[in-house]
């Protein structure tokens, strides 16, 4: 996992990046107390960097099925 990681750094294009305020949002979440809330934290970015994933797939297909 950490290696993985590590090798996508630098790759991810802006628009699919995780900004500066979505990290303090994830901090605020983790730190809030709430019952499961570190869990609730990973598990958001996790799910939130899969539906960009998709996102940005989408859109490599969308523009390469501009391009035929």
């Amino acid at each position: 996992m950490w290696k993985i990681a590590k090798s996508m750094e630098g790759k991810i294009p802006a628009p699919y990046d995780l900004r500066y305020k979505e990290c303090i949002q994830l901090n605020e979440k983790w730190s809030s107390g709430e019952p499961n809330a570190r869990y609730d934290a990973i598990l958001t970015a996790f799910r939130y960097g899969f539906a960009l994933a998709q996102r940005m797939e989408a859109n490599k297909r969308k523009r390469g099925a501009a391009h035929e």
